[in-house]
């Protein structure tokens, strides 16, 4: 059947070249490209026309099979072997040599452009010819299809369809992929269980208690001392000196020492005090590594710390600066206020201004000059209480002035001296002129 087509197809091919139908796709590569043409033109229409076929007669096919087998159909392998059963090589003017590695695809390329001028000229006859051809391509790449590994697969699967009752092999599927998932999950359990038993070696090596060794039982053993003491013994007894119980006692020291005598036993708990050691010198080493990380994670915290304390505005400054100009203004004070109370209670003669502490700190500083010049004669001392008396108004206001150049800011104001009411004013005057009095 197959050389009865492929006779027929080559037959219908002469005579189409002798009627000069075509002629163009048999002709060398040109500069007009229309051997390309034609190629794209009959690879588009074997496609179709191959895809339309597997859709009529392979309904049980899915899509995925449907492109599988049109790839079989449409490969160049495929079309080699189409233009070497309808031998086309009589067709072809140029010939290229055989041993040419693009050989399968420009033979391929012309069975294309074949089909495509085919097409082309429209002819009742070259659409008879086109169909044959998709008929033998049809038959040779269903014969490969077969001979792959989806023949299997599309066998079983007709099989289930065919049969609904009766799905042994769709059973046969599951049970398969049943198997394969709970070996998985064994491989997964046993994996585990490995994973565990390691973690737990380790922990009991790291927690491993040494052996309790048992003291050995104490037995009645023969020492050398005892040996000696029984010798000396036997010769004292005798009461004299007997060749014959010396030569024994020789013979039983010897016997003794050669033969019966037994080492003592090693020392059997040096290996329990070694890892007794070894485990403390590891707890030792493990203190000292835990507070040293303590060390450091301290050392780290104080250093977040001051990087994230904020950086003092330049607002707090300044109140620093301006508390401790008060500090220091009131220390001054303070020193001036003790040096007048001890320039007052070294004077004899002025007891009254003692008992004045609330008087301001203007009027001290006025006295300041006439306490050492009080032995003065009387004379001087009432032109010098004149000179006060003049005064004093005028100075009360000038001493807050030194003062207001430090106020920097608002907000922290300097100490000023109290005001003085105009009743202290008199009070004042009349004291001053009670001791002008009593002096003269």
């Amino acid at each position: 059947m197959k050389n009865h087509t492929t006779i027929k197809i080559h037959n219908s091919i002469s005579n189409i070249l002798q009627q000069q139908v075509i002629g163009k796709c048999f002709k060398p590569v040109s500069s007009n490209d229309e051997f390309e043409k034609l190629e794209f033109i009959g690879d588009s229409i074997l496609n179709y026309e191959i895809t339309k076929n597997i859709y009529q007669t392979r309904t049980m096919f899915d899509p995925h099979l449907m492109t599988v087998l049109r790839s079989f159909c449409t490969k160049n392998e495929t079309l080699f072997c189409l233009y070497n059963m309808l031998n086309l090589e009589k067709f072809e003017k140029e010939r290229k040599p055989y041993n040419d590695k693009t050989l399968i695809k420009n033979k391929a390329d012309i069975v294309e452009a074949m089909i495509g001028e085919m097409y082309y000229s429209q002819s009742e006859r070259c659409k008879e010819i086109i169909k044959d051809i998709i008929s033998l391509l049809d038959y040779i790449g269903n014969d490969l299809f077969i001979k792959s590994i989806y023949h299997q697969f599309v066998i079983n699967q007709s099989i289930v369809k065919s049969n609904p009752k009766i799905p042994a092999l769709h059973q046969q599927q599951q049970q398969q992929e049943q198997q394969q998932q709970e070996q998985a999950l064994q491989q997964q359990q046993a994996q585990a269980l490995q994973q565990q038993a390691q973690v737990l070696q380790q922990q009991l090596q790291q927690q491993q208690v040494p052996p309790v060794v048992q003291e050995p039982v104490r037995q009645i053993r023969i020492n050398d001392g005892m040996i000696f003491n029984l010798l000396f013994l036997g010769i004292f007894l005798h009461g004299g000196s007997s060749d014959r119980i010396i030569t024994m006692f020789i013979i039983v020291s010897a016997i003794y020492f050669f033969f019966i005598r037994i080492p003592p036993p090693p020392q059997q708990n040096q290996q329990v005090q070694q890892q007794q050691q070894q485990q403390q010198q590891q707890q030792q080493q493990q203190q000292q590594q835990q507070q040293q990380q303590q060390q450091q994670q301290n050392r780290n915290n104080d250093q977040q710390q001051l990087h994230h304390q904020p950086e003092q505005p330049q607002q707090t400054q300044q109140q620093q600066q301006q508390q401790q100009q008060q500090q220091q203004q009131q220390q001054q004070q303070q020193q001036n206020r003790n040096n007048d109370q001890q320039q007052l209670h070294h004077q004899p003669e002025q007891p009254q201004q003692t008992q004045q502490p609330q008087q301001p700190q203007q009027t001290q500083q006025t006295q300041q000059p006439q306490q050492p010049q009080q032995p003065q004669q009387p004379q001087q001392q009432q032109k010098q209480q004149k000179q006060q008396k003049q005064p004093q108004p005028q100075k009360q206001p000038q001493q807050p002035q030194p003062q207001q150049p430090q106020q920097k800011s608002p907000k922290t104001l300097p100490l000023q001296p109290p005001k003085i009411s105009e009743e202290t004013k008199k009070s004042f005057k009349k004291v001053t002129s009670s001791i002008v009095i009593s002096k003269k």
